[in-house]
């Protein structure tokens, strides 16, 4: 769907004949048209007016293709986006297209539950503009259409890599592309086919970097022409089932691309006999000094022999300046994808939440039932590991500084060959051995560690292409320090000492096509970070051995690593809570789990209405629990409004980004708290601050 508008030509309406087509299916007699009254907005390839002031586009034509199914006859009125939706609002129209189900625009309008098809938002530019990534727009004034969709999901995804511009509103698509043509805005944002379509025309271009997927919908009035949402979702899903229905020919229609023209130009050939031509004079031409060169060689020696050397030289210089930029254009594609990371890590979180907290509230019901019990313990596992793994993401943008606890370095071993297991090709063979009592204990980032271990193992596994044996082994060692180890050795085709010598320099690498030059490198940074060493034996033709040595912590006492599961949750006194969270499915089940343990709670979607809320319930709020990551007005400039305002209730600060917090969580009235959290953990820590209060207030 996301062809160049160069390429999406302007078909012939062959869809006439498939409405008639479709007509003639209905043999019964039926009676007299309904009239549906249609919105048409400028919205080019999906619906317009053409040259000739029809209605024309993808979704006039399935619409035209449901209405003779369906025996409507449809009266398109026209109108820009704003006038539009305020006459489906007014009940002026009956149906309009494209639409998204915002939260706003469903409490006034129905929606299909099918929609036509799926886009993206993309970011238009001047082909002169120097804008090349998301994270050029920083400070920069974008161009939207007035309360379009994409402009909001734009937005929040700059804000989620930290960034943020000013925006230009304005009526339509048109008016946007031609803000950014004539330089009153640096960049315009708009849904991706209508933007493909318009902007050649406006002398544009994308650096196509999508956001934001949307399925476009169709809508009517609040409560009013259901049967038009019902025929709606009935006709379109039976034209997606059939591969060969009118809807799918429609669609090849307007969004195959153009096929290539075949042969050879004639024009081409011309070329090529007369490079051809001048290809065989330069021959003659070459024979000639050739024989000229070879009279005069013994003359020449010495001075070739020094522009040889002089050469070489330049050679080399341009080389070293080439990697040098390869390296620049690769730490710079490494900040983007960190930056993307950060982003995904933060939504996966609150997606983690929602589940941890649903997962706790059946685990206090099923106890009884070992078989739904030991399936609760798996979802719970699984969430601490996807937990991980958003760890992972946000430590790789460098947005999370590395969490350091006593680590059971065995098991952070078996847990780490245990994904090794399904990656590693059946001909190598992998054995590991952690059989060590007490267990070794060293003070590192769980994270980190398997960053680590996997690397050397996945760099071994590249070393023996025709398979061989991969050995992970934990081993204590007492001396003048007391010491653990990881040896991680192979059997592949070993280094030679100039090899050996440069393994740890960023960026070097022996894989001319899949290597990164940085995961030795990192290896090394990690364990020096950690107050470690990495040593390195290896030889060509006989395998290569790294061993991490790392400091050992004293040997846990027993009971130590007590499970708190058997904690009960905190229990409230009817304190009003003032709780704001902008994702819908994380605020409900922490309001559910709030009330449940015996708080009263008053809800905001966002921060400018979490300020609205704190100033109806002055005197009576006893906590407030804000999202830090809301979008406009952030949980932590709401809290300091309040503040001003002389709201001194303490404050928990939840975040899915981990972004330093010191400055708002400095002093006892305010805490942070990460996600994906137990619903256990957050009706302790808000009984804990509640009763911290108090004891100060007395």
């Amino acid at each position: 769907m996301g062809a160049r508008a160069t390429s999406v030509a302007r078909r012939p309406r062959a869809h006439l004949l498939l409405c008639a087509l479709a007509a003639l299916t209905t043999l019964a007699a039926r009676p007299a048209e309904r009239v549906v009254r249609v919105g048409l907005h400028p919205a080019q390839p999906l619906v317009y007016r053409d040259d000739d002031g029809r209605p024309a586009g993808f979704a006039v034509d399935v619409l035209e293709v449901v209405a003779a199914l369906e025996g409507w006859s449809l009266d398109w009125v026209d109108g820009d986006w704003d006038t539009c939706e305020e006459r489906l609002r007014t009940g002026e129209i009956d149906l309009l297209f494209p639409i998204r189900d915002t939260p706003e625009r469903l409490e006034v309008f129905d929606f299909t539950s099918r929609g036509m098809l799926t886009t993206w938002g993309d970011v238009f530019v001047r082909r002169d503009s120097e804008v090349e990534s998301l994270l050029d727009l920083d400070g920069r004034t974008v161009a939207v259409v007035r309360g379009d969709y994409f402009a909001t999901s734009f937005d929040a995804t700059l804000r989620s890599f930290a960034r943020s511009c000013s925006y230009l509103p304005l009526a339509s698509c048109q008016d946007v592309m031609a803000a950014v043509r004539d330089g009153d805005a640096d960049a315009g944002v708009l849904e991706r086919l209508t933007g493909y379509w318009h902007m050649d025309a406006y002398g544009l271009v994308t650096p196509t970097f999508p956001f934001g997927p949307s399925e476009l919908l169709l809508a009517v009035p609040k409560g009013r022409n259901a049967d038009l949402i019902e025929a709606l979702d009935r006709r379109l899903l039976e034209q997606e089932a059939d591969p060969s229905s009118a809807f799918a020919r429609i669609r090849d229609e307007w969004f195959r691309p153009r096929p290539a023209d075949e042969g050879i130009p004639g024009w081409l050939i011309v070329t090529l006999a007369v490079v051809a031509g001048l290809a065989l004079v330069s021959a003659a031409f070459g024979a000639v000094l050739r024989r000229q060169l070879a009279v005069r060689t013994a003359q020449l020696d010495a001075r070739a022999s020094e522009l040889q050397r002089e050469t070489a030289d330049r050679v080399r210089a341009e080389q070293h300046r080439e990697q040098l930029e390869a390296q620049l254009r690769h730490s710079q594609k490494l900040e983007a994808i960190g930056q993307l990371a950060a982003g995904v890590a933060h939504d996966f979180r609150n997606l983690l939440t929602v589940i941890s907290a649903h997962t706790d509230r059946i685990a206090t019901r099923v106890s009884d039932d070992a078989l739904v019990a030991e399936s609760v313990d798996a979802l719970g596992r699984a969430v601490d590991q996807a937990a991980q793994v958003t760890r992972s993401l946000l430590g790789f943008s460098r947005r999370m500084e590395p969490r350091r606890e006593a680590l059971d370095l065995c098991a952070c071993v078996d847990e780490a060959a245990r994904m090794l297991a399904r990656t590693l090709p059946a001909a190598i063979q992998l054995t590991v051995k952690t059989a060590l009592q007490p267990r070794p204990h060293v003070l590192a980032d769980p994270t980190q560690m398997h960053q680590v271990i996997l690397n050397l193992a996945l760099n071994a596994r590249d070393a023996m292409p025709r398979g061989g044996r991969l050995e992970i082994a934990v081993e204590r060692r007492y001396g003048d320090t007391r010491e653990v180890t990881v040896r991680v050795s192979d059997t592949g085709e070993g280094m030679s000492p100039e090899v050996r010598a440069r393994i740890f320099e960023p960026f070097f690498t022996t894989k001319e096509e899949s290597g990164t030059g940085l995961g030795l490198a990192t290896v090394q940074g990690i364990v020096t970070e950690h107050g470690g060493r990495v040593s390195v034996s290896s030889a060509e033709g006989r395998g290569t051995s790294f061993v991490l040595h790392f400091p050992l912590l004293p040997d846990p006492l027993p009971g130590a690593d007590s499970d708190p599961s058997g904690v009960p949750a905190a229990e409230g006194c009817g304190e009003l809570v003032l709780l704001a969270e902008d994702d819908r499915q994380v605020r409900q089940i922490v309001a559910a789990a709030l009330i449940a343990a015996g708080y009263e709670v008053v809800q905001a979607k966002d921060g400018h209405q979490a300020l609205e809320r704190g100033r109806e319930e002055r005197g009576r709020i006893r906590l407030c629990v804000f999202d830090v990551d809301m979008p406009q007005l952030s949980g932590l400039d709401a809290l300091a409004a309040l503040r001003a305002e002389g709201e001194s209730a303490p404050a928990i600060l939840v975040t899915a980004s981990e972004i330093a917090l010191d400055a708002a969580a400095s002093g006892s009235d305010t805490v942070v708290l990460s996600k994906p959290f137990a619903i256990q953990e957050l009706c302790t820590l808000v009984r804990e601050m509640l009763d911290r209060a108090h004891v100060e207030d007395a």
